[in-house]
């Protein structure tokens, strides 16, 4: 298996990994601010449609409850929210340290992984919404 190797990082990646930092800054900086429970700003036209919650119905609720550290509403509104913000922390902390170290880091992964990996949060988002929807009956 091949170990992670270190290459500089081109100027292009740069800019790049600065408008990711900045995007995700601003991304949870916005969640924090934006009060799901307060406003009308954001309906489910999936929900305005049909009636039933959609996959994603409930993740703004979740992201801003877990940016609160209210943990136990969080995975109450949707259970994948927790897991959003790891992700995007965990991209926060890798392009950071590549901007910090100058060195793109490349981890090998094959590409049968990634894409057993893009199933499988496919899977728990269905898997979650047929559970709402289930319950809700």
């Amino acid at each position: 298996m091949k170990s992670i190797s270190f290459v500089p990082l081109s100027r292009d990646k740069v800019i790049i990994r600065w408008a990711g930092v900045v995007l995700i800054f601003a991304l949870l900086i916005a969640a924090r601010l934006y009060n799901p429970f307060e406003s009308e700003l954001m309906t489910c036209r999936f929900k305005d449609l049909t009636g039933y919650d959609c996959p994603t119905c409930g993740m703004s609720r979740s992201v801003y409850s877990i940016l609160s550290l209210d943990i136990v509403d969080s995975v109450s509104y949707h259970p994948l929210g927790g897991l959003l913000i790891l992700g995007l922390f965990a991209v926060l902390v890798r392009s950071a340290a590549e901007l910090i170290t100058g060195k793109e880091f490349i981890i090998p992964v094959k590409k049968s992984f990634r894409r057993f990996v893009m199933l499988f949060i496919l899977f728990l988002l269905f898997a979650t919404w047929i559970f709402k929807l289930c319950m809700s009956l």
